[in-house]
């Protein structure tokens, strides 16, 4: 298994324009009962599949990156939703360069999908979801 969190929680958390209207990045569930809204979470793997070519081995591993908002008024509704293009936008044309990726391998593709409406617990809060699909390759 290669874990791809701490680049993703990097990638993301590194990005003034983002950060400056979310407040944390969390890697892992459930976030702290006191977390100020908005943030993001980043998921553990949704889904890891292997390809096995001829000459290569790539890695198919699927993150759900969710901004989750306060729904109380339509200023706060619209930050969420801006956080999450801001998030959508950030993986277009992604680089090896621009997030690190573990040791021996390197980045062949991401595809970002979203935002969606992600499920929250009540009608005060909201949520959009990145589902974040990054091919990786062994050097």
């Amino acid at each position: 298994m290669i874990n791809l969190s701490p680049s993703l929680y990097t990638f993301i958390n590194d990005d003034a324009a983002i950060m400056a209207d979310a407040t944390k990045v969390y890697t892992r569930r459930p976030v702290p009962e006191n977390a100020v809204y908005p943030f993001i979470v980043v998921s553990s793997q949704v889904s890891h599949a292997e390809n096995d070519f001829i000459n290569n081995i790539t890695r198919n591993i699927t993150y759900d990156v969710i901004v989750y908002g306060q729904n109380d008024t339509s200023s706060n509704y619209r930050t969420t939703e801006n956080i999450a293009f801001l998030v959508q936008n950030k993986f277009v044309r992604l680089t090896s360069t621009q997030m690190a990726i573990p040791a021996g391998y390197h980045l062949v593709q991401v595809n970002a999908i979203g935002p969606l409406a992600y499920p929250t617990d009540d009608n005060d809060k909201i949520a959009r979801g990145i589902s974040v699909n990054i091919t990786i390759s062994k050097d």
